[in-house]
C-alpha cells in the first residue's frame, strides 16, 4: 500500500509553481520486511501527460523491489521518500508556462536537477518517457551528480539541425486537439475508443483524466443580469428567467493546446543525442517491442552511444509501442529492479 503526498515546490526560473507528488510506503510491516531501499525515485512524464500516469508503475516498482531485493543503498535524506513525480511546466496541475518561450526543454531539464537539488535528493534514480527522458538527460548533462542511474523509456534526443520546427504532424495534431468535454464519462468515452489508448492498463486512463482535466462552469449567454439586489423578488424573478446567463459545467484539458503544439515544437532543439557520451552513470534504455517510435533498432543504437556510462542495457518491452508506462507497467518494473540490482556496483 503506497501513502500519496501532494506537494508544489518553485520551478528553476522562479516564476511559477510545480506540482509533485510522493509515494511512501504506509504499512509498517512491509517497510521492515521491504529490502534496503534505492534511494529516492524521480519519474519524468511525456508530452502531453502528467505525473499521476505513473501510479501505476509506482505500485508495480513498490512490490517488484519487495520481492525481489537486491540494491544496498539507503538515501540519508530521503525522509521515507522513496518515490516522486512532478507535473512539467503546463502539464497537470503545475503553473501554465509564463510565455511559450519557456517550452524550451532544457528549461524542463533545469526544473528536474532544481527540484532534486533543492529538495537534498541528489543524486536519485532518474525516470524519464518521451519528453521526460531526453529532460533527465539534460538535468543529469547540465548538472552532473543530480542522479546515479537513469532509466530512459524511448527519450526523445533527436539528430541535428537542432532547432525549433514550426510544422510537425505532432505539433498539429496537438494544436487541434478537442480540449472541452460535457462530462468525464464523456472524455473516458471519447479517449477509450482512440487507438493511442487501447493498450492502457485498467485505471491508467481514470489517473490521467482526474488529473489532466477541471471542472468549470461555462455560461450559455454573455450577458449579465440586469435586475438589482433591491428590485422585488417578482421583478427578480422575471429578470432571472430572460436574462441571467444559463451555467453548465464542462470539463477543460488543463494543458491547452497551443501549449501542447509548442512543446512538440520544441523536440529537437536541443543536442541531447549528440553529448550522450557525457553521462557517467549506469543507464537503461527501455523501448515497446512495437514501437511506433523511429523502431526498436533506432532506441538499441541510442543505448550504444553511452560510450562513457560504466553500465548500460538495452530492453524491449512485448505487447507494448512507444507508451510503455501505461501499456505494461509490472513488466517494466521488473526489468528496472533487475536493472538497478545488476548496476548496483556502478552506483556512486
Amino acid at each position: 500500500v503506497l501513502e500519496e503526498v501532494v506537494w508544489r515546490a518553485r520551478n528553476s526560473t522562479g516564476d511559477g509553481d510545480l506540482a509533485l507528488c510522493s509515494w511512501r510506503h504506509t504499512d509498517n510491516k512491509l517497510k521492515k520486511s521491504s529490502p534496503p531501499r534505492y534511494g529516492p525515485i524521480f519519474f519524468a512524464h511525456a508530452t502531453g501527460f502528467c505525473k499521476e500516469v505513473w501510479r501505476s508503475t509506482a505500485r508495480s516498482l513498490a512490490m517488484a523491489m519487495h520481492h525481489r531485493g537486491g540494491v544496498h543503498d539507503v538515501h540519508d535524506n530521503d525522509e521515507d521518500v522513496d518515490m516522486i513525480a512532478y507535473d512539467a511546466r503546463s502539464h497537470g496541475s503545475s503553473d501554465h508556462f509564463a510565455s511559450l518561450d519557456e517550452t524550451d526543454w532544457k528549461i524542463m531539464g533545469h526544473d528536474i536537477a532544481h527540484i532534486i537539488r533543492n529538495r537534498n535528493l541528489a543524486p536519485a534514480i532518474g525516470i524519464g518517457h518521451s519528453m521526460g527522458g531526453g529532460c533527465v538527460l539534460m538535468a543529469e548533462l547540465r548538472h552532473p551528480g543530480t542522479f546515479k542511474a537513469l532509466i530512459l523509456i524511448e527519450p526523445i534526443a533527436l539528430p541535428g539541425p537542432h532547432r525549433r520546427v514550426e510544422v510537425t504532424p505532432l505539433s498539429e495534431g496537438a494544436a487541434k486537439r478537442k480540449d472541452t468535454f460535457a462530462s468525464r464519462e464523456d472524455i473516458l468515452q471519447n479517449y477509450a475508443k482512440k487507438q493511442i489508448f487501447k493498450r492502457w492498463q485498467a485505471g491508467i486512463l481514470e489517473d490521467y483524466v482526474d488529473a489532466a482535466f477541471y471542472k468549470t462552469s461555462t455560461s450559455s449567454s454573455p450577458t449579465p443580469p440586469t435586475s438589482s439586489p433591491s428590485s422585488s423578488s417578482s421583478s427578480s424573478s422575471s429578470t432571472s428567467s430572460s436574462s441571467s446567463p444559463s451555467l453548465s459545467s464542462v470539463y477543460k484539458l488543463r494543458l491547452r493546446p497551443d501549449e501542447e503544439a509548442e512543446v512538440f515544437r520544441q523536440g529537437s532543439n536541443h543536442p541531447t543525442l549528440d553529448e550522450l557520451s557525457q553521462i557517467r552513470i549506469p543507464v537503461l534504455v527501455v523501448c515497446g517491442a512495437e514501437t511506433n517510435t523511429f523502431g526498436e533498432g533506432w532506441w538499441q543504437d541510442m543505448c550504444d552511444m553511452f560510450t562513457g556510462s560504466p553500465f548500460r542495457r538495452f530492453v524491449s518491452i512485448p505487447g507494448s509501442d512507444h507508451l510503455v508506462p501505461m501499456e505494461a507497467p509490472d513488466a517494466l518494473a521488473k526489468e528496472m529492479v533487475r536493472f538497478l540490482d545488476d548496476a548496483k556496483m556502478f552506483m556512486k
